[in-house]
């Protein structure tokens, strides 16, 4: 449970859901989404949302900001930044001696993550498809190096290899007003060779409130032994609220 909460800690990309994540349309103002394995994201105004990581605060806080900076009928562009300092999650990993190598060299240190990149997006119906590029920089007064894990070493990039690239695609496609399906296929390029990591959700809304999420995540990681591939089952359940509705 201490790694899965560090890993939702860690994370620099929420899982795909209604909440439009990985696309450059923003939630309206005062609309909030959240859910059981996902940030949870706050519309400040009609251009600008910010998400921030719930529970997972705690020990790794982190706020995420994207400002839509032009929207058409169809089309859609938009610039986001991240903060993350992962220090304390990572502190917590170290502590169970179990994900964290316990290498008395590597010491965890205070740890800072900075994300900027940009988004653009297209929907067509009850498609909505989007391309991001982003840029992730971070720097740490420990001496972290990668752990051969594969859900955390690319998230701790930054920090262990230096500055990377990540191309991400992401396409909602709402198959009914209750049933929406999400696709999402990350890319991300640094000294220690390509990750790539591939997410796929079904949705299921009983209400305009409430989702349940089902679906499947799929990781290729370049370890020290070469490329392996990993794979996990994805469950949430998943709320929106929005204040001009009064709910």
């Amino acid at each position: 449970m201490i790694a899965l909460l560090c890993s939702v800690a860690l994370a620099d990309e929420p899982v795909p859901m209604t909440g439009y994540a990985g696309h450059p349309f923003t939630l309206a103002r005062g609309e909030a989404v959240f859910g059981l394995f996902r940030p949870a994201t706050v519309g400040l105004s009609d251009r600008v949302d910010v998400t921030v990581p719930g529970l997972a605060t705690l020990v790794a806080p982190r706020v995420d900001a994207k400002v839509e900076v032009w929207s058409g009928e169809r089309v859609g562009v938009a610039v986001r930044g991240a903060v993350g300092i992962p220090s304390g999650g990572l502190a917590l990993l170290r502590s169970t001696a179990t994900v964290l190598s316990t290498d008395p060299l590597q010491r965890v240190g205070f740890g800072a993550v900075v994300d900027l990149g940009v988004i653009g997006g297209v929907r067509e119906g009850r498609l909505h498809s989007s391309l991001g590029v982003a840029v992730r920089a971070g720097g740490s007064t420990g001496s972290l190096q990668p752990q051969g894990v594969w859900w955390l070493d690319p998230m701790l990039a930054p920090l262990t290899e230096g500055p990377v690239v990540r191309v991400r695609w992401v396409a909602d496609l709402r198959v009914t007003d209750r049933v929406q399906l999400t696709g999402d296929v990350a890319h991300q390029v640094f000294s220690g060779g390509p990750d790539t990591s591939v997410r796929g959700l079904a949705l299921l809304a009983p209400s305009e409130r409430v989702a349940f999420g089902l679906g499947w995540a799929l990781a290729l990681e370049t370890m020290p032994g070469g490329v392996d591939t990993f794979g996990m089952p994805l469950l949430d359940l998943q709320v929106r609220l929005s204040k001009r509705s009064g709910s």
